[in-house]
């Protein structure tokens, strides 16, 4: 996947010019922390060890910018003790449910195939904070990654085309109570709360085991609920 990745440091942009910049890969050097021009906005990126590179992209219409990045954890995070380090399979399963050719998909320790795609169940759905923020990108195209070591600190994998947004639906969960979709902040769409629908909905949210998405989700949790599509159907 070393296509994705430039190789040469881009120049710092200014607060003026009429690009948009997209990190790829690494991390910017030295122990400080810089400020770059990003999506007509400032934001800051704490400097790591590593080289950060930038891609410039020239601005275009809101319906032809570049798909939004979006992040999938490949291991179970260490708050989750029972489960700690142990692979989540959340590529695979996004891979499987949106029916893509995983044959080319090869990363180092973590590769990607038929094989390890074979028998699981489909994962087309994803939980995530800051419902306005998704709720914003309803409709457009996001690029699924994983990151090739620690979050923020290591380069962005590709394990999968474009897919785009379909619904983004306001999701409320109770923890081992309910879960709840809307449109809306106060409406109620569907509703899951029996041990049935329990295990319907995190199934289909990539989890083997309803504890398995409890232990994830270990407190009440207001966000977004995304619905991914194939761009090609």
């Amino acid at each position: 996947m070393t296509e994705c990745f430039t190789k040469e440091r881009s120049p710092k942009p200014t607060v003026n010019e009429n690009k948009r910049y997209s990190s790829l890969a690494g991390m910017p050097v030295c122990g400080k922390a810089r400020r770059w021009h990003v999506e007509g906005r400032l934001q800051d990126h704490h400097i790591g060890t590593r080289t950060m590179e930038l891609l410039p992209v020239a601005v275009q219409d809101k319906d032809d910018r570049m798909a939004t990045r979006i992040a999938f954890s490949t291991h179970f995070p260490a708050r989750i003790k029972e489960l700690a380090g142990k692979p989540t399979r959340f590529p695979e399963k996004i891979v499987a449910g949106l029916r893509f050719a995983p044959g080319s998909i090869i990363w180092d320790d973590y590769p990607i195939s038929e094989r390890t795609c074979f028998g699981l169940t489909p994962k087309t759905t994803t939980i995530r904070s800051n419902y306005e923020y998704w709720k914003s990108k309803e409709g457009q195209l996001i690029q699924p990654f994983f990151w090739s070591g620690k979050p923020y600190r290591s380069k962005q994998v590709v394990f999968c085309p474009e897919v785009r947004l379909a619904k983004v639906w306001y999701a409320r969960i109770t923890n081992r109570r309910s879960i709840v979709l809307a449109n809306h902040y106060r409406g109620i769409s569907r509703i899951f709360w029996t041990p049935e629908d329990f295990e319907y909905f995190t199934q289909h949210e990539g989890f083997d085991h309803p504890d398995h998405f409890w232990m994830w989700f270990d407190k009440d949790t207001d966000g977004a609920y995304l619905e991914l599509e194939s761009v090609k159907g």
